[in-house]
């Protein structure tokens, strides 16, 4: 959700289309991954600790993918 809410914010203010794209979805993909496997990271068939790292860095990789793309957007349009 917090994704959703800031990549609405970036491109309503820059003044984009208020359309998601590869990349975007992407992102948010990987943060909901990163969240669902957290949660069932106890049950599944392989060591907790191992999912909840791989959850950890699924959810590290969409917030990387978001910088990616909103970051340079935010400093081009913010000077």
């Amino acid at each position: 959700m917090t994704l959703a809410v800031m990549s609405r914010a970036m491109l309503g203010h820059t003044g984009r289309a208020l359309t998601a794209g590869p990349a975007t979805i992407a992102a948010y993909a990987l943060v909901i991954v990163g969240a669902v496997l957290r949660v069932m990271a106890p049950v599944l068939p392989v060591d907790p600790m191992a999912a909840i790292a791989v959850a950890g860095l699924s959810w590290g990789a969409g917030f990387a993918v978001f910088f990616a793309v909103y970051g340079p957007m935010g400093w081009r349009d913010s000077t």
